[in-house]
């Protein structure tokens, strides 16, 4: 028996692999790329990344072009044997016109640059990362069931058996209940697209619990089936369900053929859905940031910014006090003579006679 398999468990951070023979360029991509959420594996050496591909699935690999060991061509085919839905940037410093025109007949999905545009790098790397989880999508896409889950509930075990048996070997997958308990325990356990409910069980007859199954999920097809109503109650059974009610007794290849019917839009619906909820599950780690985390690292950005700024401007600063201080008192003249005070009239008069004094000596001598 085929169970349905459940919807994928995937990471919701992306891994990428980034490849460099240079380790300033793997921190600075490693630097720029985590702000978004992103799972970083560094490498310096194109064979140690193979080694981790077979352990690590990744969803995006950064390679350089020109590197010892191996070249980015060189692991791309090598990389692609093993995972050929991942995408593979290649990175160079050496991008020249007949470079790029050989690197265009690649499996690369682009083609960045060194120095790098980071407003590039990061539209590029997050298209790379959703080409790669739509590509695992058509994996997935095969996990998705074709046939229809059917459940069958029925009060009267032989019919149970006999449609179980037969919708089985019809290639549905199939389960039984016995009454509604046991019949709405399952549908709101498991996912069912069509289910035949019987009109009449002792616990909880058929539109009751059709009422209850409708409330756990809207989009499954539930047809009555009945032996024992009259024409009045089945029409307004297929009027409450929207689908024609099946009459025992019936035979075996109608049974099947009307189950077989039952592949209309509500199931074409029902199969989008799930590929949504599986497309929303592999595409969860391509997202950015949502408004709050973007506001964050916006305001982390800003701070440091003007935190740097801060620290410009006050080393600026002190440097020109220092200059300004030894420009203004070092240059002083130390034996600068005090200025001279200026005499009073009494002083001058004083020194006058002195000097005629000294004068009239000077003639007596001669």
């Amino acid at each position: 028996m085929k169970k349905q398999p459940p919807l994928p468990a995937m990471s919701a951070k992306a891994i990428i692999f980034i490849i460099d023979d240079d380790e300033h360029v793997l921190l600075l991509l490693q630097r720029f790329l985590q702000r978004f959420g992103y799972e970083i594996l560094l490498f310096t050496s194109a064979k140690d990344a193979l080694g981790k591909v077979r352990a690590i699935r990744p969803d995006l690999v950064l390679t350089d072009l020109i590197m010892p060991d191996m070249n980015g061509v060189e692991f791309e085919n090598c990389f692609h044997t093993l995972q050929p839905d991942t995408e593979v940037i290649c990175i160079s410093a050496f991008l020249t016109l007949p470079t790029l025109e050989r690197l265009k007949k690649k499996n690369f999905f682009a083609l960045v640059s060194k120095p790098f545009d980071f407003d590039q790098v990061a539209a590029t790397v997050e298209q790379a990362i959703a080409s790669t989880r739509l590509k695992r999508i058509v994996e997935e896409k095969s996990t998705i069931p074709d046939n229809n889950a059917v459940l069958v509930v029925d009060d009267y075990e032989p019919f149970r058996t006999l449609a179980a048996r037969l919708l089985t070997e019809a290639g549905f997958w199939v389960e039984t209940a016995a009454d509604s308990r046991e019949a709405l325990e399952k549908f709101a356990s498991k996912d069912f697209e069509i289910v035949l409910l019987d009109l009449v069980m002792p616990v909880m007859d058929g539109p009751r619990t059709l009422l209850e199954m409708r409330k756990i999920d809207k989009n499954s097809v539930i047809a009555m089936i009945t032996g024992e109503a009259d024409a009045a109650t089945i029409a307004r059974c297929e009027q409450l369900t929207g689908y024609k009610c099946l009459r025992k007794p019936l035979s075996n290849e109608a049974l099947v053929r009307a189950v077989k019917q039952f592949d209309c839009e509500a199931i074409k619906k029902r199969r989008m859905e799930y590929e949504d909820r599986v497309i929303a599950r592999q595409m969860a780690g391509t997202a950015r940031p949502t408004w709050f985390g973007q506001g964050v690292l916006l305001w982390r950005e800003a701070h440091q910014r003007w935190f740097r700024s801060a620290m410009v401007a006050g080393v600026a600063l002190l440097l020109g006090g220092v200059f300004l201080y030894f420009f203004l008192f070092s240059h002083q003249r130390l034996d600068k003579q005090p200025a001279e005070v200026p005499l009073s009239v009494g002083e001058a008069m004083q020194q006058g006679l002195d000097f005629l004094k000294r004068d009239e000596q000077r003639e007596m001598r001669r």
